[in-house]
């Protein structure tokens, strides 16, 4: 069944942000998307100041959070990337090697898998020649151990992205990754930094089993596994069952792991034996259950603090957990990193990564960006937009684990997306969201910007979500010359177009705490409460944001719109406020 998301915003606004009694309840969707919106926004602007792998994966996160790659700091950052591919078609790593090679094919990827499909062949062929024979990688510097698991989990996370946009990935690699993992594991059940490494030679117990590394174990374990065999969902039960090699391995077959496959016919391996090793699931299995007897919160073993919270968002997805030890994970987290957030929009956990890193890795988190990846049902919205509380933009979700054929979409010009939501039915509306959303992600704003009279007029249309969407379309234009429309919207009768606007004008205005406006207007009110109650809370909600952002605008509008009739009616409404 479907949900309007007319109807998520009513049930998010009737959440209240702690539980009762033992049990932790998620923070309200609609101020996890606040949060959100704070932390995209705070990566965005502080982008120039990092560099190499650290700026990519700031860069990866704020996009994750909404912020387009078209947007001109993200833009910087991918041809930062770029600029280490040379004519010859091979990557110069940076000091942080695998590392910032497994972030940047990430980054690449989910910008656009085609336009830079050369430079992620680049990456692929380096992160490919860095796998040392036993399966692992490791620090190009010899240290005399076994590999790093951390190391290749990234390495493991950069080839995933490479297999998605289609570059060759031979079967061997997956495989070796396994079997390292497998004969690597730690007789308790968890895995060590660097497996095999001499503690009482060289310092710090490096050997002994850490959480996030069994955490990044079972999801290593879990990329691996879906690009030999997409067939079966990554299970801590059991192996899958084995594939046939293909005849011919010279004409690679499509990397996409999500790729839906007939079950009826069997997948055929472009290399290697075509089959998961024998343990992975059991090695899987172990390394949760040692994690998950000791679940918590806050991980205070390492001083890798923050990094964890992503580590675990990524290997609930993977797997497709959502309690461990009878704890809803993401309820717990979420919660928890809303009371961590500075009133910047940053996060400063005092980990050895700093606030650029802490940051990127809680919204990593937040935003569940695994989960979208593989498709799992979040509903978690994404950066400045309401509407994506019900999921819009997102992909179809996985039934019973199983990847389900996505919903064939026309790639509708965005001027005959917009003049079909005037006569859409309420059902159309949902899917012309969905599309409008994804083409405007992934689109550039010089588009939306010429449909603006179109959307001046969707703003008012009879239908609420129609002039929802307007509002967030509106919003991602970036024209403080259309606000005013928006400021006419804070006060619609409709209380989704309300919020929708102040989100739409957050976005604008760079303003990412809105005046510290709650997104719900029934913030604090008694579940018991009245209609008189209710609808007394939202005329103050109203009054506060038109007085607020009417304010802003009268200070910030263009000069060429200075002295119209909007702004004398607006300065009439607003000595009325004061």
């Amino acid at each position: 069944m479907r949900i309007s998301p007319r109807w998520l915003l009513t049930i998010a606004f009737a959440l209240p942000l702690f539980g009762g009694g033992g049990t932790a309840r998620a923070a309200d969707p609609a101020q996890v998307q606040q949060a959100i919106a704070r932390g995209a926004n705070w990566l965005r602007g502080n982008l120039s100041k990092a560099v190499g792998g650290k700026r990519w994966i700031m860069a990866l996160a704020a996009m994750k959070g909404g912020v387009s790659a078209n947007d001109p700091e993200i833009r910087n950052t991918i041809n930062e990337v770029l600029k280490r591919v040379n004519e010859a078609g091979e990557y110069s790593p940076d000091p942080d090697h695998y590392y910032s090679a497994g972030v940047a094919a990430v980054l690449l990827a989910d910008a656009d898998p085609e336009q830079y499909r050369p430079a992620l062949d680049a990456l692929a062929a380096y992160l490919i020649a860095g796998q040392r024979e036993n399966g692992s990688w490791d620090y190009p510097t010899p240290r005399g151990t076994d590999g790093d698991t951390s190391v290749s989990h990234y390495a493991l996370l950069g080839l995933w992205a490479c297999a998605r946009a289609e570059c060759s990935v031979p079967g061997e690699v997956w495989e070796k990754a396994i079997q390292w993992h497998v004969r690597q594991q730690n007789s308790d059940g968890g895995f060590a930094y660097t497996p095999g490494f001499d503690t009482d030679q060289k310092g710090g117990g490096r050997a002994a089993s850490m959480p996030n590394m069994a955490i990044n174990a079972v999801g290593s374990i879990a990329i691996a596994w879906i690009n030999i065999n997409p067939n079966t969902p990554p299970s801590l039960d059991a192996d899958p069952p084995k594939l046939r090699t293909a005849a011919s391995a010279s004409t690679p077959k499509n990397n996409d792991a999500l790729e839906a496959v007939p079950l009826a016919e069997p997948v055929l391996a472009t290399s290697g034996s075509g089959a998961v090793p024998d343990g992975a699931a059991n090695t899987m299995r172990r390394a949760f259950n040692w994690y998950a007897n000791r679940y918590s919160i806050e991980n205070k073993t390492t001083s890798h603090n923050s990094y964890y919270y992503y580590s675990l968002e990524r290997m609930a997805a993977m797997i497709n957990v959502t309690k461990i030890d009878g704890h809803d994970w993401y309820a717990e987290v979420s919660d928890y990193l809303l009371t961590k957030q500075t009133p910047e929009g940053s996060w400063n956990m005092g980990s050895f990564d700093g606030e650029e890193l802490d940051t990127t890795f809680a919204l990593l988190s937040l935003v569940r960006s695994t989960a979208k990846l593989m498709k799992r049902s979040d509903g978690t919205p994404t950066f400045g937009q309401g509407l994506l509380v019900g999921g819009r933009g997102l992909p179809e979700n996985l039934q019973d684990g199983l990847g389900q054929k996505k919903k064939e979409r026309k790639n509708t010009p965005l001027d005959d997306l917009l003049k079909s939501l005037a006569s859409a039915t309420d059902l159309d509306v949902e899917d012309v969201q969905e599309e409008l959303i994804e083409q405007v992600q992934i689109g550039n704003r010089e588009e939306l910007v010429r449909q603006k009279d179109l959307l001046v007029k969707l703003v008012r249309h009879p239908n609420a979500e129609v002039r929802r969407t307007a509002a967030w379309a509106l919003g991602r234009t970036n024209d403080i010359g259309l606000a005013q429309h928006l400021i006419t919207a804070l006060q619609d009768s409709d209380v989704g177009v309300n919020v929708e606007a102040h989100n739409a004008l957050c976005w604008i205005s760079r303003k990412s705490l809105g005046f510290d406006l709650s997104l719900d207007p029934l913030e604090g009110l008694p579940l018991d409460a009245g209609p008189d109650v209710k609808d007394a809370a939202v005329k103050a909600w109203r009054s506060e944001a038109l007085k607020n952002w009417g304010s802003w605008y009268l200070a910030n509008r263009p000069y060429r719109e200075r002295g119209d009739e909007f702004e004398a009616q607006l300065r009439e409404k607003l000595a009325t406020l004061n």
